[in-house]
């Protein structure tokens, strides 16, 4: 989640000349680039959030399958379902 973390505020770091950029336009201009799908996935606390459902979904089938290569592909199944 750290790592998740880092990597979310070095984008939002990288970005933020971008955004002041885009958001300049003037008032005709309705991008809002924290709500486009790919920034919102890379930005904020989405990125931590996909790292402790994925760390908590891990050890929940870890517990239950008990055996660690199976809980770890079916974890990584579900994660990429999800």
């Amino acid at each position: 989640m750290t790592a998740a973390g880092l990597a979310s505020l070095a984008v939002s770091w990288w970005s933020s000349p971008i955004d002041r950029a885009v958001n300049g336009g003037g008032a005709t201009d309705t991008y809002f680039p924290w709500f486009d799908p790919v920034a919102f996935a890379a930005r904020g606390v989405v990125p931590m959030a996909h790292a402790a459902f994925a760390f908590v979904l891990g050890v929940a089938l870890g517990l239950v399958i008990r055996r660690t290569l199976p809980a770890m592909a079916t974890t990584l199944v579900v994660c990429t379902a999800v």
